[in-house]
């Protein structure tokens, strides 16, 4: 098969991709992502090692994590065998055979192929199966104020929103 790259945007937090043979996928993710501007990780960038570890975190391969989420076993993710950080903007991942539907496990969105949280807010709060809102950090465009369950919750505007839309740019 023959190089195919993509030149549109392929998920939010990733500029292109490109794979020679359908088993192995590079993706440079956008620069400028920032995670909210909250303890513990005070708007630092958004990395390829982020993604990594949210994907060792998820399989249970790597990372210090040893047993996958119930969700990833019933996922085409099955088929990974390893997802690298190449610099600091550029994550490889390898599937076990060539498809393409490979590529689409890569870009749909279902509760494993999210980036769920940085680092450092689960070695401050451990790994708990539904945290605490307060502990909930993310990149989005609004952040969690209060959280009343069952019955409501205030959202803000993240001032630092990295992603815009292009009709409405400001």
């Amino acid at each position: 098969t023959g190089y195919f790259p993509a030149k549109a945007h392929t998920s939010p937090v990733s500029e292109s991709w490109e794979t020679k043979d359908f088993a192995t996928f590079t993706f440079q993710l956008k620069k400028g992502i920032r995670w909210w501007n909250v303890p513990p990780v005070n708007g630092r960038e958004l990395t390829a090692d982020d993604v990594v570890y949210s994907y060792h975190r998820i399989m249970g391969n790597g990372d210090g994590f040893t047993k996958p989420s119930p969700f990833f076993l019933k996922s085409g993710w099955v088929n990974l065998e390893s997802i690298t950080a190449i610099d600091k903007y550029t994550i490889v991942f390898k599937f076990s055979q060539a498809s393409v539907q490979n590529l689409l496990t890569i870009l749909e969105q279902t509760s494993c192929n999210h980036i769920s949280g940085p680092r450092e807010v689960v070695e401050t709060w451990g790994q708990p199966g539904a945290p605490d809102w307060k502990q909930v950090v993310g990149t989005g465009a609004f952040m969690i104020k209060d959280y009343v369950a069952g019955s409501q919750y205030t959202l803000v505007k993240n001032p630092d929103y990295w992603n815009y839309d292009d009709r409405w740019p400001e």
